[in-house]
């Protein structure tokens, strides 16, 4: 029987963020890259070591997403299996900054007014920064709306708009 230490020990490498490598496997495809022989191509080495890895929740990882964690281990001195940098991952959100100040300024003006805040009025108040940059259209409603609930308030910053979705189109 494994005493408490080993089971907590055992978590710890086989735990981690959903859909990534857990410790153990990124310490296993770390060991699969340096045994990988010299005068072999490594194009075939990041395909063969995600057959062999297994992400957390289940799947496989794949040949790019092998290339990519290595690449990123080569370039931190400081890195061991199981470091956790998800801050990183995924894309950048296209609002932030000035852009999610801009919508935040003009939905709370026109509450202020008692007009309604919509995705339609933002893109009409101020196309700029509701413009998407990677193809120049605006972004979706729902990237909108998510700036209304985290940034836009009424009174106080602690009691944020919920911008729930309308019910019916005529009053009851």
């Amino acid at each position: 029987m494994a005493s408490q230490g080993q089971e907590k020990l055992q978590a710890l490498w086989l735990s981690g963020k959903k859909g990534s490598l857990s410790a153990r496997e990124q310490a296993k495809a770390w060991a699969m890259r340096e045994v990988w022989p010299e005068d072999q191509p490594t194009h075939g080495m990041y395909t063969f070591i995600a057959k062999r890895v297994t992400k957390v929740g289940g799947g496989r990882p794949t040949g790019e997403a092998v290339k990519a964690f290595l690449d990123k281990m080569d370039q931190d001195p400081e890195w061991f299996p199981g470091k956790a940098n998800y801050e990183d991952n995924g894309r950048p959100r296209v609002l932030r900054g000035p852009k999610v100040a801009a919508i935040r300024n003009i939905a709370m003006a026109l509450k202020e007014r008692s007009v309604e805040p919509t995705c339609a009025l933002m893109v009409g108040a101020c196309p700029a920064a509701v413009e998407n940059p990677d193809n120049g259209r605006p972004v979706g409603k729902k990237r909108v709306y998510d700036v209304f609930r985290e940034r836009c308030y009424d009174e106080t910053p602690d009691k944020p708009w919920k911008h729930r979705a309308r019910l019916s189109r005529k009053a009851l």
